[in-house]
């Protein structure tokens, strides 16, 4: 009876390597907690374009008798997604391949997976930082103006959600808005003692943001360790605030972006001495903001 082995069960190990693959990426993927997602069909070309309706005026005043309202003429907007091509390759050596140890393919995976993480957190990060309302710190008038004693506390949380509220912006289904923090801004926030920990609400009923800390004023928040900075006069922290539906993000259906293993073989003219295998991962992606009231950046310093 022929041996089971690492070549006729390939599909059982490619499943382990994917298995790991995107375990490992979805836990760089912070930012693209809470997002509006969608996928662009085979064959309907590479852009997708959101319509946003300009709200009626309300219909405030009595209708004459024996007549129709008004007719009113309908304004809104466009938002178009373009989706662009990302990946990497990780080129190994066949000599490398026959004297490690196995658990280093194990470990390529994993920064491959972790590389592919970290490029779509970064890309659904810079989205949000180039088409959000921006929200200085203490009312401050220029990024200059912002220094390392204006914190991300209560009182700016406050400001921040009142400013979505007016915006009727959606809340997420628990009533919430979604925050998305880092190490720095993160550190001031929960000293406040209006500060709620996950592991207080948290009790294993309600679904948990990846990366979730805690809560306070009538948001979420998760934290990042990608969070965006700007060297100013102090150093400034972006600090992410936004309500459901506010940004959006598309893969392309058949190139999701995922993990590829490619090995020798004898189709493979590129490779006619089987030297190498590769470990990449490729797909394509866009993340844009949709509705800019919706979300705000809010800019500050750090104490720490």
């Amino acid at each position: 009876m022929a041996a089971e082995t690492t070549t006729t069960r390939a599909d059982e190990v490619m499943m382990f390597y994917s298995s790991k693959f995107l375990e490992t990426s979805k836990e760089w993927l912070i930012h693209r907690e809470g997002l509006q997602k969608g996928k662009q069909k085979k064959g309907t070309g590479k852009t997708t374009t959101f319509n946003r309706l300009t709200p009626l005026s309300k219909a405030t005043t009595p209708l004459t008798e024996a007549s129709n309202p008004t007719e009113v003429s309908i304004a809104g907007s466009t938002v178009t997604l373009t989706l662009a091509e990302y990946g990497t390759t990780v080129k190994v050596s066949k000599l490398l391949k026959l004297t490690s140890i196995d658990v280093d393919a194990e470990e390529k995976v994993d920064l491959v997976g972790q590389n592919m993480g970290e490029t779509l957190d970064e890309l659904a990060r810079d989205a949000m930082y180039t088409g959000a309302t921006v929200q200085l710190a203490n009312a401050k008038s220029a990024l200059t103006d912002v220094a390392a004693t204006d914190t991300l506390d209560y009182a700016e949380t406050r400001k921040v959600v009142r400013e979505l509220k007016k915006a009727k912006a959606l809340r997420y289904n628990d009533g919430h808005y979604l925050a998305k923090i880092g190490p720095d801004t993160s550190y001031d926030l929960m000293g406040d003692s209006t500060w709620t920990d996950v592991n207080v609400y948290n009790k294993g009923g309600k679904q948990i943001y990846n990366g979730e800390t805690g809560r306070l004023g009538g948001a979420r928040f998760v934290e990042t360790t990608n969070q965006k900075s700007e060297s100013s006069t102090a150093t400034v922290y972006s600090n992410y605030f936004h309500g459901k539906g506010a940004v959006g993000e598309h893969d392309l259906e058949g190139d999701m972006p995922r993990l590829y293993i490619k090995v020798p073989n004898a189709n493979d003219t590129s490779n006619p001495a089987d030297r190498y295998s590769t470990i990449s991962w490729a797909g394509s992606y866009v993340a844009k903001v949709l509705i800019a009231d919706w979300i705000r950046n809010v800019k500050t310093g750090a104490s720490a």
